[in-house]
């Protein structure tokens, strides 16, 4: 590989896949009052638009810090993670994701879609030292709820 600027001899071309810009499409909000969902935790269906291109799955994170619906405010931050393997639009959420927050917090579900090419780029042709490079392309879409544990009757 050449790198660009060394006389014109060459110039490494990266070809890599980047994904659609990311929506969640469910649970659907369409009026202000509808900007912070109640979304009960076991079975969440989270819906979003796919993308039949993507061959790396999306991560899906789950994530409170500490504050909840009645204003009461935890020491506590809690971060889970998972993959959902196929970007077909919609998933059924693992309720693991939700072990250590309470009802009625704040929380954010991150989704994220992306691809990653690590490419090599010779940088000095007398030594032929090379430079490791990591190219990103991602698409990331934050929904904020309101998370319910008990349902009364």
């Amino acid at each position: 590989m050449k790198a660009p600027g060394d006389g014109g001899e060459g110039v490494t071309i990266i070809t890599m896949y980047v994904p659609e810009l990311l929506q969640i499409t469910s649970p659907n909000i369409e009026i202000p009052d509808d900007l912070l969902p109640y979304c009960y935790y076991e079975n969440f269906s989270l819906g979003w638009n796919a993308d039949p291109q993507n061959e790396n799955g999306l991560v899906v994170v789950v994530e409170w810090n500490g504050t909840d619906l009645y204003g009461n405010e935890y020491k506590e931050y809690v971060r889970n993670a998972d993959i959902i393997k196929t970007d077909n639009g919609k998933s059924v959420l693992n309720n693991k994701l939700f072990d250590g927050i309470p009802h009625g917090a704040l929380v954010n579900i991150q989704l994220i879609r992306g691809n990653i090419e690590v490419t090599g780029l010779i940088i000095d042709n007398a030594t032929g030292e090379e430079e490791e490079f990591v190219f990103v392309a991602a698409s990331q879409a934050i929904l904020p709820i309101i998370l319910v544990r008990e349902i009364s009757q």
